[in-house]
């Protein structure tokens, strides 16, 4: 990865999920991750994720959730917390 931001976000939070050693231990279970860059350079965000399918219902529930982010400098650390958790529950909403 060229930008070292970006990649160092990806890393982090794929080894804080540990990524390369997870197991699938159904079919109806799945892995992924998503990535974004805010503002050109403003901020990095990487999110890891494993869900699963209920047969039955058809519903997805969310295993766990990781995620990393550098926006540089925060002032109070918690907003930045509450806006990365408030994304990951909207994005799951949709």
């Amino acid at each position: 990865m060229a930008d070292n931001r970006a990649g160092n976000v990806m890393l982090t939070a794929s080894e804080a999920f540990g990524w390369k050693t997870r197991k699938k231990t159904s079919p109806l279970q799945g892995f992924g991750m998503a990535f974004a860059r805010y503002k050109n350079l403003g901020a990095y965000c990487a999110v890891f994720m494993e869900i699963k399918v209920e047969r039955d219902t058809g519903r997805l529930k969310v295993r766990r959730v990781q995620a990393d982010v550098d926006c540089g400098e925060v002032v109070p650390p918690d907003g930045i917390q509450n806006q990365v958790e408030g994304a990951i529950i909207q994005s799951l909403s949709w």
